[in-house]
């Protein structure tokens, strides 16, 4: 799916390149001037935040065959990320035209980006991209279910938390961080239902006001407790056995 996701994105990228707004490419938007804007704050966060996740591979060290994997990973997977969200993000102002890209991005009846492929590609791809879109968000939930799971683990195996929580499953979930997912799934269970009892909005409220604290402290604290164990002399004597291989 993720290698869906990123060949339907540049597919958007080569019909914006390949068709572009009257007044052909043009690398004004790219200038730092441009970037100096308002709202600079908000788009700061929501760009940070568009690269959150890159530095959960340390979360899989103790699964990983060979430990330089992890590091090949992790950057490798963020100088990726660097260009193709440069490029992908450079597309838009030359589909639309640099002039005309605020005014049709806040509009919800533009249909952008799936209008640019549709005039490329036909309807076919743009419903593609329009299932892809629904289905990031659960992929990307499960992923992000999974890593707080193996930080929860991590940081109980360590007493930082309760050591019941590095409770790991046998049988058909031999191995899996039962005791974090679990505590993931109620903390999650009992933010949703205080946004849905207050009525708060889900992008305005629940997304923006947690995306920032959350993301500064996730991939520090975290993170570092999550590799830890292995860098910073580990008690020798966790309560249950790291993952098996």
């Amino acid at each position: 799916m993720l290698c869906a996701e990123l060949g339907t994105i540049g597919a958007f990228v080569l019909a914006a390149f390949t068709h572009p707004a009257p007044g052909g490419v043009t690398v004004a938007p790219m200038t730092a001037g441009a970037v100096w804007h308002g709202g600079f704050g908000g788009v700061l966060t929501f760009a940070v935040a568009a690269f959150v996740g890159f530095e959960t591979a340390p979360v899989f060290s103790e699964e990983a065959k060979h430990p330089r994997s992890v590091m090949r990973a992790t950057v490798g997977v963020l100088a990726f990320l660097l260009a193709f969200y440069c490029v992908a993000a450079w597309a838009i102002p030359v589909a639309v035209g640099a002039d005309r890209v605020v005014a049709v991005a806040g509009d919800p009846e533009s249909g952008l980006p799936f209008v640019v492929l549709d005039r490329a590609y036909g309807w076919g791809l743009s419903l593609l991209a329009s299932m892809l879109l629904v289905t990031s968000v659960l992929t990307a939930m499960l992923s992000f279910h999974g890593t707080v799971a193996r930080y929860v683990y991590a940081m109980a195996r360590e007493r930082v938390l309760p050591g019941w929580l590095a409770v790991v499953g046998t049988a058909a979930r031999a191995g899996a961080p039962v005791g974090g997912s679990l505590t993931q799934s109620a903390v999650a269970l009992a933010v949703l239902a205080v946004v849905a009892v207050t009525g708060a909005d889900p992008i305005g409220v629940l997304f923006t006001w947690l995306e920032g604290p959350c993301r500064a402290r996730h991939g520090g604290r975290a993170g570092r407790a999550a590799v830890g164990p292995r860098r910073c002399g580990a008690r020798r004597d966790p309560p249950r056995p790291a993952r098996p291989r």
